[in-house]
C-alpha cells in the first residue's frame, strides 16, 4: 500500500528530523485510517436504515417473537461481564 502525502492536508516535511517525518507520517496514516472507518460506517447505518425503511413489517416481527420469548421464559438477562 503507497501513502499519497499529497492526500493528507496541511501536510509537508520540509525542516523535519527523519523521526519527525515517521511521526508526521504516522499521524497522517492515523487520519486517514479513522476517515475511512467513520465513513464505511456512516454507509452500514445508512444501508441498516434503508432496509428497515424497507420491511418495518419483519422488525416488528422480530420484536413481538422476542416479547414473546421472554414472556414464556425462555430468555435469560445478560451479563455484560460474561460476555
Amino acid at each position: 500500500m503507497t501513502l499519497n502525502i499529497n492526500l493528507v492536508p496541511n501536510f509537508s516535511t520540509e525542516a523535519l528530523a527523519p523521526e519527525e517525518i515517521s511521526h508526521s507520517v504516522q499521524e497522517a496514516v492515523s487520519a486517514l485510517f479513522q476517515r475511512w472507518a467513520k465513513e464505511e460506517s456512516d454507509a452500514e447505518e445508512r444501508r441498516w436504515d434503508e432496509l428497515f425503511v424497507k420491511s418495518p413489517d419483519v422488525l416488528v416481527r422480530l420484536a413481538n417473537e422476542a416479547r414473546a420469548e421472554r414472556q414464556a421464559g425462555r430468555t435469560k438477562e445478560l451479563d455484560p461481564d460474561l460476555l
